[in-house]
């Protein structure tokens, strides 16, 4: 086989692999895409502030928080698509994807009512987000926060937020709720959304004046 012939091949081999990406492997990618534009570094902590699917096993409180917290109760422990740390590994937001943005209601209920909930159980206070889409669709993202009684969407000037926080904005999340202030104002409008519609990543990260 000649060498023309080959990197034709391999260039067939490299289309292929690309199709057959799963959609949830996509999402996941925005998912890291989105917390890098928020200004969150991808790195597991003390570098960085993100845990992927059961990295948070390395970490004794958080996994005490997941010991059985499976989905629908089946025993299993919890295996939320991503964490948000501080580089101490405290949390901070537990998020789900899901590969259609149809199911955008569902990620952030999971994220809620399964993993939102263990942390709650344990006197953690977590935000929790669901992002679902993908590179090829629009990307839908919900975050809510959890009141005395049930989970509650973060808003904006009455408005649910459709972005993730950046540290800032969680900061200040954390600053309002603990002294009993209001905390929308915490939350500042993406002026580009979605991601698709801004020209760089510096663009993303622009707020309203």
């Amino acid at each position: 086989m000649d060498q023309f012939s080959v990197v034709l091949r391999m260039e067939a081999w490299a289309r292929k692999q690309r199709w057959h990406v799963h959609p949830k492997a996509r999402t996941e990618a925005v998912a890291r895409e989105l917390l890098e534009i928020r200004g969150w570094n991808l790195s597991r902590p003390p570098k960085g502030n993100v845990l992927w699917k059961n990295e948070y096993r390395d970490y004794p409180h958080l996994l005490e928080a997941m010991l059985g917290r499976g989905k629908l109760g089946q025993g299993g422990d919890a295996y939320p698509d991503f964490l948000v740390v501080t580089p101490e590994a405290h949390p901070l937001i537990v998020g789900e994807t899901k590969a259609s943005e149809s199911k955008v209601d569902l990620a952030i209920s999971e994220a809620c009512d399964f993993y939102g909930e263990a942390f709650a159980d344990k006197g953690i206070r977590v935000l929790a987000a669901g992002i679902a889409g993908d590179d090829k669709s629009n990307i839908e993202v919900r975050v809510k926060k959890r009141s005395m009684r049930e989970w509650r969407q973060i808003e904006y000037r009455e408005k649910p937020i459709q972005w993730l926080p950046t540290p800032e904005e969680n900061q200040r999340y954390y600053l309002a709720t603990s002294i009993g202030t209001t905390f929308s104002r915490a939350f500042h409008p993406v002026k580009y959304w979605p991601p698709s519609a801004a020209t760089n990543k510096q663009d993303i990260t622009r707020v309203q004046d």
